[in-house]
């Protein structure tokens, strides 16, 4: 009987402590349309920047991901984006690579936008088959022109 107790009381104290590790567990892979659907933001970007968000040492700390925009298919208008995602792959944390191309499928509000290792979000090299389904996109924003000389 006591020992039933301690068990059940080992059981109850273990369920209480706070769990230090996440599982990432996805539904499964949308198809490129279903995903662009989805999405708020679809983009080609380049990193050129990755830097943590949050203090330091918190074990689900987010990394700001800024990209340069070299085609956008929906939501991103700009020369730079800049994406949130976990820094840790098992809280979902997609693993972006400085100086890496990337087809990006981002979900949330303008300025708040994330990516998780769940989504279709790839390598450019990895996205014939998004590419494919998406066409060509568009240049996102004018390139600056030189400004007229005052004689022409």
């Amino acid at each position: 009987m006591v020992a039933h107790l301690v068990i059940v009381l080992f059981a109850l104290v273990a369920s209480l402590a706070p769990s230090r590790a996440r599982a990432c567990s996805c539904d499964g892979q949308r198809s490129p349309m279903d995903a662009f659907h989805a999405a708020s933001a679809v983009f080609e970007g380049r990193v050129t920047e990755i830097a943590p968000v949050g203090p330091a040492g918190n074990e689900a700390a987010e990394l700001a991901v800024t990209l340069t925009t070299v085609r956008t298919w929906k939501g991103a208008e700009q020369e730079r984006v800049t994406i949130r995602t976990a820094s840790d792959g098992s809280a979902c944390g997609f693993a972006f690579r400085l100086d890496e191309s990337y087809l990006v499928y981002a979900v949330g509000d303008a300025g708040l936008s994330a990516v998780t290792s769940c989504g279709r979000t790839r390598t450019l090299a990895e996205a014939a088959d998004d590419l494919r389904a998406l066409g060509l996109g568009v240049t996102p924003f004018e390139p600056e022109r030189p400004a007229k000389a005052k004689d022409e």
